[in-house]
């Protein structure tokens, strides 16, 4: 495996400069598409690249990945780098939340899901739960299990520090709140999705993040960015990228026919609040309180 360490970072005034914007190619001037570890001026790793994913699990994965695509959410703007703005609802009246939406005002939808397990939220989420996809799609969610447990086991092979770290957190978590056999509780699921140039919040930081991507068709574009060291990755199908979610990062645009391609990418993390969760019943019963009869 090449190892790479970085000599030079741009200050904090020129990253801030790109926050919310899609990355441009000179932010990847050095651009890792092979197995390698790329450390910081400072001698920390950034990031770690590996090609380790069979294509078995690839395949078994994809029907239940590909439903995904249809679970769109407006609250998911980092994924458009696009704007936030209350909109207008059917009666008239605004939203009391403010959503992701297009330069014409008009709701802006992305293929971006949560599924597993989240923490309590504020507004109308203040209790723990299981996502919409795991209630609606357990044969699909079950269908999953295999690709997480094998990328858990990638990731204690690969960085065992940090992922000893996130076991000793997930231990403090009820059992029903994790991903059984594994140190995650969540996954981000992005379906042709660019983010905007952002960090990761809500997940354990004493943790790594893991990326693993399927990549279908043929595309450009689509590098995952570290503007501060202009270093990009430029994953493939089957890869597994550990990094640094605390590090500012995004992605190029993807140029190609999008009825020719398909590029998801699954995050998996463990949120930072789930060890504050109660048993279901005690979060059921706190919902209740919130939302009414369910």
């Amino acid at each position: 495996m090449t190892s790479i360490r970085l000599i030079t970072k741009l200050s904090d005034a020129a990253v801030r400069k790109c926050v919310g914007k899609q990355c441009v190619p000179r932010d990847a001037t050095v651009l890792v598409n092979e197995p390698a570890s790329v450390y910081t001026p400072d001698g920390s790793l950034l990031l770690r690249l590996h090609r380790r994913v069979p294509d078995e699990l690839l395949d078994q994965s994809l029907p239940a990945l590909r439903i995904l695509a249809s679970y769109k959410s407006t609250n998911r703007g980092i994924y458009q780098s696009a704007k936030r703005a209350r909109i207008r609802l059917s009666d008239g009246t605004l939203s009391k939340n403010s959503h992701t939406v297009a330069e014409d005002g008009s709701p802006l939808a992305v293929a971006s899901a949560i599924i597993g397990y989240f923490d309590r939220q504020g507004g109308r989420h203040p209790y723990c739960r299981q996502t919409a996809f795991l209630n609606n799609e357990l044969k699909h969610w079950l269908e999953l299990q295999p690709l997480i447990k094998h990328v858990d086991g990638l990731f204690s092979e690969t960085l065992f520090d940090k992922w000893d770290a996130q076991r000793k957190f997930v231990e403090s978590v009820r059992p029903e709140w994790v991903i059984e056999g594994t140190v995650f509780t969540t996954l981000t699921v992005n379906t042709n999705a660019v983010a905007g140039v952002h960090v990761d919040k809500g997940d354990y930081d004493k943790g790594f993040g893991v990326i693993t991507c399927h990549r279908l068709g043929h595309y450009t574009g689509g590098i995952l960015c570290f503007p501060r060291y202009r270093v990009g990755v430029d994953l493939q199908h089957g890869d597994v990228l550990f990094f640094n979610p605390h590090e500012w990062h995004g992605m190029t645009p993807i140029i190609g026919d999008e009825d020719k391609y398909e590029r998801i990418t699954c995050v998996y993390y463990a949120r930072a609040k789930m060890n504050e969760c109660g048993s279901p019943e005690e979060e059921l019963e706190r919902a209740r309180k919130v939302r009414g009869s369910l």
